[in-house]
């Protein structure tokens, strides 16, 4: 399975912010891409290993990642147990 996100809660039309439920399921790769804002996942179940500028960090339940704006960068899963980050 791969990556799914969930609106949870947009701003009124003309305002860019969104948060969003990001879930990983288990063994899902991730999918290299670059994003034009800062975006931030808040973890809040499992392990995901994101890779950063080409630097790789696991992302645990209760840490936060930030990814700044046009760094490439990937979130996958390759832990026994689904990930969920509020993002």
């Amino acid at each position: 399975g791969g990556p799914r996100a969930r609106a949870h809660l947009r701003h009124p039309a003309g305002n860019e912010n969104a948060v969003w439920i990001v879930t990983l399921a288990p063994g899902a790769e991730g999918v290299p891409h670059v994003v034009t804002r800062e975006e931030t996942f808040v973890a809040i179940a499992g392990t995901a290993r994101a890779t950063v500028a080409g630097e790789t960090h696991d992302v645990t339940a209760g840490s936060a990642l930030v990814v700044p704006p046009g760094v490439p960068f990937s979130l996958a899963n390759p832990f026994p147990q689904p990930f969920e980050a509020v993002a």
